[in-house]
């Protein structure tokens, strides 16, 4: 829903408010997203280290084995990311309507880059063809997997929030450079 604006003169400051409270919460978002990223990195580092350790994994195996684990859950993750941040781009897009109108094409070529981008960087692997490269059944490597998948969810999330983040940043570049100084001269 585009905002509705009562005067031409007004829409600025009105689209400066709305944009300043949605790059706080975004980056609200980042910064708490960021912390679990941290969190998880920590967790699947320890639970490689100790499967290395306590299974006596050879390092290469376990290398091999989170890397490909990491390309299965990217692939997982990023189509997800992706269809939420193509909602949320055109919702946004949608409520700064009154913008500059090649300011918002050039979000959606840089989105359908991003786009591009992000699916050729994809792997092939899926979790089944990972589980081939499983140093053997009998080691119990489920906490590993599941701090991983939840560290690409966190790191496609963070992918979203940085591409909002500048989007939101750009609006407002742009909603400042319409808002006149108000001058003394104004009011003789």
């Amino acid at each position: 829903m585009a905002i509705q604006v009562s005067t031409l003169s007004e829409y600025p400051k009105m689209y400066l408010v709305t944009l300043n409270r949605a790059i706080t919460s975004n980056i609200n978002d980042l910064n708490g997203n960021n912390n679990f990223i941290s969190m998880y990195q920590k967790s699947v580092s320890e639970s490689a280290v100790d499967s290395i350790w306590y299974f006596k994994i050879p390092n290469e195996t376990m290398t091999a084995y989170m890397d490909c684990y990491q390309g299965a859950y990217k692939n997982e993750y990023n189509p997800r990311m992706l269809k939420s941040l193509k909602y949320r781009l055109e919702q946004i897009l949608n409520d700064f309507d009154k913008l500059n109108q090649n300011l918002l094409e050039s979000w959606r070529r840089k989105f359908d880059e991003l786009k591009r981008t992000t699916t050729e960087t994809q792997s092939n692997e899926t979790e089944a063809s990972c589980s081939r490269l499983a140093p053997s059944s009998e080691y119990d490597l489920k906490s590993f997997k599941k701090d991983m998948s939840l560290l690409q969810m966190r790191l496609s999330l963070n992918v979203r929030h940085l591409f909002i983040n500048e989007l939101l940043t750009n609006f407002t570049n742009e909603v400042k450079s319409k808002i006149r100084p108000v001058t003394t001269e104004a009011y003789r």
